[in-house]
């Protein structure tokens, strides 16, 4: 995944979607997933974050038509501490949700390498090669069975 992030409502539904399907999600060495990204991810059954990979997690704002942006504030964002709770467990979750809490900002915020991603539950697994749920013969390819 690499993106500089989009609408938060879209990164909860694509989280969830990765949830329900159990995707796999990588953020590659040299890549950036913030903001609805990093929100994305954590939707994923199986998270890893590379070595120079990097999330960035930041409290929800609306741009204003001077250019400027308008923060939430902690107690209208019981929707995005919520789905914290859901993707990482209640704990993680809540710590999660304190911390995005204290950045506001357009182009920045609270950016997390692969061993704060260890410490906090976002990381599932090390990095690792993708290991697909198919096995391919010359002729067709099969699901591996669970």
């Amino acid at each position: 995944m690499n993106s500089r992030g989009g609408l938060l409502s879209d990164g909860y539904k694509i989280g969830r979607l990765f949830k329900k399907y159990g995707v796999q999600a990588e953020v590659a060495g040299g890549q950036s997933c913030s903001s609805s990204c990093a929100i994305a991810f954590l939707g994923a059954k199986r998270r890893i974050l590379s070595k120079n990979g990097s999330l960035l997690f930041h409290t929800p704002y609306i741009n204003l038509k001077d250019g400027n942006i308008k923060c939430s504030v902690r107690s209208d964002q019981e929707q995005l501490n919520d789905y914290y709770v859901e993707m990482l467990k209640k704990e993680n979750g809540n710590i999660i949700f304190d911390r995005t809490m204290e950045y506001c900002d357009k182009n920045g915020g609270w950016k997390i390498n692969s061993d704060a991603a260890q410490i906090f539950g976002i990381s599932t697994s090390k990095h690792q090669k993708y290991s697909s749920p198919f096995y391919c013969t010359k002729d067709r390819c099969k699901r591996y069975k669970e």
